[in-house]
């Protein structure tokens, strides 16, 4: 993981049966994306979404390029 990701606002929980969560830091709620609760993941898939978003978040924190 990047340091991206500590700088966001995601972050992985991990579920009783050993699955990952991505959650929203500040809240602890459970990312939804299209309707779909982010959850049951394997700790791989986890560490690439989370990647993923926060990258994204970061993007829109720094705006354009141009």
């Amino acid at each position: 993981m990047n340091n991206i990701c500590r700088s966001c606002r995601y972050s992985l929980r991990v579920n009783t049966n050993g699955y990952w969560t991505v959650c929203h830091t500040a809240t602890g709620e459970r990312v939804v994306i299209d309707g779909t609760v982010i959850d049951a993941l394997e700790i791989g898939e986890a560490d690439q979404l989370l990647e993923l978003l926060s990258e994204e978040c970061f993007n829109r924190r720094k705006g354009p390029t141009h």
